[in-house]
């Protein structure tokens, strides 16, 4: 279908996705939305006009753009966490855990900045969603676990305050990293390094250093 045909007639193309597809193809073009364009730019109209479809079609598998968000920020948390899980597998030490963890995080939001901001600063999911809850909990569940946390039933028993801080500590050590880098706040410090001085390498340092 030519591009400059009237945008009337794009909804033609929902005939194309048989059932279970149109959720699929609504979350890869809010995906393609939120790489291009950012948090901003989400919205149902858009999401739908990217996809093919009519300006109604979500509202069969989504009940507003809120849900949609959900899910999408959802499939983020799920991919950070089996990012977390891949970069301690053969880590044996919790140090050596909390460093490849923390250097697994930084990597994740230096990678996937838009779905970073979705997932921890943005008001637009609900993360009282079921599914949200879910995967979110599964990146927490990768925290203590480097923080040897007892878990039961595949949860998380109650912390001791030891345990909270240890876990609290590497977290705002990780996450703090993240955002100054995403917010562009590092390279004061950058520009006064060696010039064959990468970023990773002062992330590592970092983690090295803090022994966390």
């Amino acid at each position: 279908m030519c591009d400059y045909l009237p945008v009337m007639t794009k909804p033609d193309r929902t005939e194309s996705y048989h059932h279970g597809d149109l959720k699929a193809g609504l979350i890869e073009a809010a995906t393609h939305i939120l790489e291009e364009e950012g948090v901003g730019a989400l919205t149902l109209r858009a999401i739908a006009r990217r996809a093919g479809v009519s300006h109604a079609a979500p509202k069969n598998h989504f009940e507003n753009l809120t849900a949609l968000l959900s899910e999408l920020a959802a499939i983020g948390f799920e991919r950070f966490a089996d990012q977390l899980t891949t970069a301690v597998s053969k880590a044996t030490r919790p140090t050596e855990r909390n460093r490849l963890s923390g250097l697994a995080y930084v990597t994740f939001a230096r990678e996937n900045p838009a779905m970073f901001e979705l997932m921890f600063r943005s008001d637009k999911p609900d993360f009282a969603n079921p599914r949200l809850q879910t995967s979110s909990e599964r990146a927490l569940r990768g925290l203590a676990a480097n923080n040897d946390v007892a878990f039961k039933n595949g949860e998380l028993t109650a912390l001791t305050a030891d345990q909270g801080a240890r876990m609290a500590r590497t977290w705002a050590l990780a996450h703090g990293l993240a955002m100054l880098m995403l917010d562009d706040q590092l390279t004061p410090i950058l520009q006064r390094l060696p010039n064959d001085y990468e970023p990773d390498e002062l992330f590592q340092t970092i983690f090295r250093i803090s022994n966390v």
